[in-house]
């Protein structure tokens, strides 16, 4: 679950890898500014379910530890 989350962050623009209330997840802060939450439900080693949070008032609510220290995701793909 963890390397699902760490790929999708290099795919969604401004998602970074998360604990969210806990639980591996993803938040999606482009430019710095937290606009959702993607929480991951774990069965067997698998993810099978995922509910994205929107609402402010909830976001404000959850607990989110980012789970790694770089520069945001927002930048787009790079140009090589």
């Amino acid at each position: 679950a963890a390397a699902v989350a760490r790929a999708a962050s290099g795919r969604a623009w401004g998602a970074q890898p998360a604990l969210v209330d806990g639980a591996i997840g993803l938040v999606w802060a482009p430019a710095g500014r937290l606009r959702g939450a993607f929480c991951f439900a774990i069965t067997e080693g698998k993810i099978t379910a995922i509910t994205m949070i929107a609402d402010p008032k909830r976001i404000r609510e959850l607990d989110i530890e980012l789970l790694h220290d770089g520069p945001p995701a927002d930048q787009g793909p790079s140009r090589r």
